[in-house]
């Protein structure tokens, strides 16, 4: 060895410029490329070299033992070890990653001089005697003789402290960005765009959802923080098209623009909606998702408190105002009900008495035909809006409200029975909305007066032609006076036998100058008017008149009106008719709407027990169109039900119609009552109703009304 190697630490431990250098470093120089002819020259510059390094460098024999460490080593491991130390190597103790003491078998430079082989990619603590640790990542080599043997190693130590420091740092930060994004309200995705082969983008991948978006999008966790997925199948409804996702995003990574969009409940997201605002992010896009859903909601309640009532969820009246603008020039006309409740507040507190509002809001939401709408213009003021809208059709929509608001609301305090009044205004053409609402606010007015629920119908236009409602009125008591009103009649066939059992007799009126007016016109203005009694003995006079001169097994049904059952005199008037005719009672049967026993009951079901008693038959029309009629079958001694048109049409294609229609003839027959179904048009519907049990049948199948004198003819058709 030349001088450097001869020297040898006196004691204690070496300083690092005593430290011999070995001749197994040779191989070590020349890895430098200092060999040379002056092998001493060029190890001194090696030791000169290696000394100056700031990189941590030593040398082992091939059983482990330090033979050379530089300064920066001896300052990585805190100390200077005495050569031929095996403290591995050099470092007081060495530390994983994990925290765990590492043994000195499995540390990169064992392995190195276990296996000969240079090892790579490892990092660890060295322990200072102090304690502390220092990271570094070593790069030990094998030390080879001339003839291949192992002689040693060779470990390069690279302090690594800065670059964890670097890590942690970072680590921090994406801590606290994760902290931040998973408690963020906002939901927050980045997406990489997927292309196809020519480069254009098709979807985009999900590569990151933080929590809030995961729960808006409804993703799932992958990979940790990764939703995966793509974006077209978590929002499918928002995906394609030229205002989708796709295009949004596409443009936002093309142009670098930013896209704020909004987007409704219902519409891919179930109930949510959100707010997204996308931003270009390197390759790929970054978008925020904001929940708007409660936004959205408190809009949409103010916008349908604006226009509804909410109590009953009905129109309020500038709801109902903005429903009536655009009828204004329908040519088909329109129609108003103005209905009040009455007699409910008195009885109840607060709570039940607004319970009762909102059932008899319900009751008359139910009732509404397609395309009315119904309002809550008042605290216990309803309107009902129907467009083109025939008289008769109001007329009936009227009775029906009437009937089921008679039936008693069940309140916490109790059932409690609901006054009910109604006023109807009816347009033939264009309508002004003022002066219609004015003209339901008059016939309202006119039915509050009296006892019991009651309707009245102001038509201006209810006889065409007639240029006031005064003329009207006049025209229709000239009618009663000169006897214009005719009598038609509708046969009733039986159904076993398809023979005629009776005719109904129907009120028809034929203007001298306008021709026929409908029954749907003028009865409501004749109950408008008060004139309904005296049209109403005119024709009970004139079908008995006419029903003496028919076979003695025909009965004839005249209709009679609620006004007429409230009159005391109505026992006497039928008698009185009945005696001037010759017809016996047992072949006059009248016709009872549901709407007939509003009002004063107990009167009614007098009046009703006196007609019986005289011999007369009673039958309750329209059976079915209500909410009181089994009530009513067990209050009054009705003998016959008359089945309501709407549920015989199609009830030969209907299996819900046919299931009421059978339910109804086994009620009937359990309670011993007749029944006659109005409205039969075509053969299938007779036949099933004949097919069910119904006794009889009336309607256009076998005759519209005709006058007295078709009767004859009608006999010989059917027997």
């Amino acid at each position: 060895m030349d001088g450097l190697a001869r020297l040898a630490p006196a004691s204690g431990h070496p300083r690092p410029d005593a430290v011999p250098v070995p001749d197994d470093l040779a191989a070590f120089i020349e890895t430098l490329g200092l060999a040379g002819e002056d092998a001493s020259a060029e190890r001194q510059a090696a030791r000169l070299l290696v000394d100056a390094m700031g990189v941590a460098i030593y040398t082992t024999d091939a059983a482990g033992s330090l033979t050379y460490y530089n300064e920066a080593a001896a300052s990585l491991w805190g100390w200077r070890p005495p050569l031929q130390e095996q403290r591995w190597c050099g470092s007081w103790r060495i530390v994983a990653p994990d925290g765990a003491e590492m043994p000195p078998d499995q540390c990169p430079m064992a392995v190195c001089l276990r296996e000969g082989r240079a090892v790579r990619g490892a990092w660890a603590f060295a322990e200072r005697p102090d304690g502390q640790r220092i990271p570094f990542a070593p790069f030990p080599s094998p030390l080879r003789a001339p003839d291949g043997r192992l002689v040693g190693a060779v470990n390069v130590l690279v302090d690594i402290s800065g670059l964890k420091a670097a890590e942690n740092r970072l680590a921090r930060a994406e801590a606290r960005f994760q902290t931040a994004q998973d408690i963020a309200p906002e939901g927050f995705v980045v997406l990489e765009p997927i292309r196809d082969a020519a480069g254009t983008v098709v979807d985009f991948r999900i590569d990151y959802a933080n929590a809030a978006a995961m729960r808006l999008l409804g993703l799932r966790p992958r990979r940790g923080r990764e939703a995966g997925g793509r974006l077209s199948l978590v929002l499918p409804m928002h995906a394609g098209g030229p205002g989708g996702v796709l295009a949004e995003f596409t443009a936002v990574l093309e142009t670098g623009s930013v896209s704020i969009r909004e987007r409704g409940a219902g519409d891919g997201l179930g109930a949510r909606s959100f707010r997204s605002r996308a931003v270009r992010l390197d390759h790929g896009v970054a978008v925020s998702f904001e929940d708007i859903t409660a936004r959205r909601r408190v809009e949409a309640r103010a916008r349908f408190l604006a226009e509804h009532d909410e109590l009953t969820g009905l129109l309020n009246a500038s709801g109902l105002r903005r429903r009536m603008e655009p009828m204004q020039d329908r040519a088909d006309g329109a129609a108003i009900l103005l209905v009040t409740l009455e007699g409910h507040r008195a009885a109840l507190g607060r709570a039940a008495a607004e319970e009762a509002v909102r059932v008899a809001a319900t009751r008359i939401a139910r009732r509404l035909p397609a395309g009315a709408v119904a309002a809550r213009i008042g605290a216990d003021d309803f309107a009902v809006l129907v467009a083109g809208c025939p008289s008769l059709a109001v007329h009936e929509l009227s009775a029906a409200l009437l009937r089921d608001l008679a039936v008693p609301v069940a309140t916490p305090e109790g059932p409690v029975a609901l006054g009910t009044r109604v006023g109807v205004a009816v347009s033939e053409g264009a309508m002004d909305p003022d002066a219609l609402m004015r003209d339901a606010e008059l016939a309202l007015s006119t039915a509050r007066q009296g006892a019991g629920d009651r309707l009245a119908i102001f038509a201006p236009a209810a006889l065409r032609g007639a240029p006031t409602i005064r003329q009207a009125e006049a025209d229709l008591r000239q009618a009663l006076a000169e006897r214009q009103i005719e009598v038609h009649y509708q046969p009733i066939i039986a159904t076993a036998t398809r023979r005629i059992a009776g005719f109904e007799a129907l009120a028809r009126w034929k203007h001298p100058s306008r021709g026929f007016v409908s029954p749907g016109e003028f009865v409501p203005l004749a109950e408008e008017t008060g004139l309904i009694t005296q049209l109403g003995d005119q024709v009970l006079r004139q079908a008995c008149r006419d029903a003496a001169g028919w076979p003695d097994a025909l009965r004839v049904t005249v209709n009679i009106s609620p006004t007429q059952l409230r009159e005391e005199m109505l026992p006497r008037l039928v008698a009185d008719a009945l005696a001037a005719s010759g017809l016996a009672a047992r072949r006059l049967e009248l016709e009872l709407s549901e709407v007939t026993f509003l009002g004063d009951e107990r009167a009614a079901a007098h009046a009703l027990a006196t007609l019986r008693a005289q011999g007369v038959a009673l039958a309750l029309d329209d059976f079915g169109s209500g909410f009181c009629s089994l009530a009513q079958l067990r209050s009054f001694p009705v003998g016959r039900v008359k089945i309501d048109r709407n549920l015989v049409v199609g009830v030969d294609a209907q299996r819900e119609g046919a299931a009421i229609i059978r339910a109804i003839m086994r009620l009937a027959a359990d309670l011993g009552l007749a029944t006659t179904a109005e409205g039969v048009n075509t053969p299938g519907e007779f036949d099933r109703l004949a097919a069910e049990g119904c006794a009889e049948a009336q309607g256009f199948l076998f005759s519209p009304a005709q006058p007295a004198a078709a009767i004859p003819s009608l006999l010989a058709r059917f027997g």
